[in-house]
């Protein structure tokens, strides 16, 4: 199935409800040192601490139209787990969170504080695998943090919130981990502006959508620990982001 944009402005009016319309706000000090017309999307004021609540909200909504007794397994370092599960606490909805023993403590305890039930495993892989296999076995919905059309689609609605903000924008500097969120606000800026530049950012540790990108085949990557955990790691092979990146012509560093 493609995204259009008309799916995006969907999803804005379907989670409108639940989530904040962020502010953005000029950077005095990048204008100070560079002379550069800068703003800040400001999704730290997004409920739950993040983005990643517009994706959970979404997925979830749409799922409950068409199976209103729907359950959630999903795979998480951490962040997606929080955002979903505080989408499925507003929405009264089970979600069943796996992720690795050594995740963050406080992310742990929001998951909890949520009402998921968790799970946990050596590695994000291992419980990627087994949340896939809990879909087969039980019928659960399994909702990647970027793999997916819904979370695509949340991401989206970044970019049309930040239209309506700051019509003039040219550029779009992005972090990058699965590359979702990008791929929606992209789809949104260039279908509106084909001129607006798009710029993923992601680490040196594991880039494997950077190299995916630059390369233009898939590799396996060592995990390598990262103080940007959020814009890097691995990505499933049939991950459906890359298409929509590529067709935006992104410039990746």
């Amino acid at each position: 199935m493609d995204i259009k944009v008309i799916d995006i402005f969907s999803a804005c009016k379907r989670i409108k409800p639940y989530i904040n319309k962020t502010p953005i706000r000029f950077s005095t000090g990048v204008y100070t040192n560079h002379g550069l017309n800068v703003f800040y999307k400001l999704e730290n004021l997004q409920v739950s601490g993040s983005f990643k609540p517009r994706g959970g909200f979404n997925k979830i909504l749409k799922t409950l139209q068409e199976n209103p007794t729907a359950e959630f397994v999903a795979p998480t370092a951490g962040g997606h787990g929080v955002g979903l599960s505080y989408a499925a606490n507003k929405l009264h909805a089970k979600v069943h969170i796996l992720m690795p023993r050594n995740a963050d403590k406080d992310r742990i305890r929001d998951i909890t504080n949520n009402g998921a039930s968790i799970q946990f495993f050596e590695t994000v892989n291992e419980a990627r695998l087994q949340a896939k296999q809990i879909e087969k076995e039980k019928g659960f919905i399994y909702v990647s943090a970027y793999n997916d059309i819904e979370m695509i689609e949340g991401g989206g609605t970044i970019a049309a919130e930040l239209l309506a903000q700051l019509p003039e924008v040219d550029c779009l500097v992005c972090g990058v981990g699965g590359g979702g969120y990008l791929a929606g606000m992209a789809l949104v800026l260039k279908t509106i502006n084909p001129d607006i530049k798009i710029i993923g950012v992601q680490q040196n540790a594991t880039p494997c959508i950077y190299n995916w990108f630059k390369k233009g085949k898939y590799e396996i990557l060592p995990y390598v620990p990262s103080i940007a955990e959020g814009v890097g790691g691995m990505v499933e092979e049939d991950c459906i982001t890359l298409p929509y990146i590529k067709n935006t012509q992104t410039i990746f560093f």
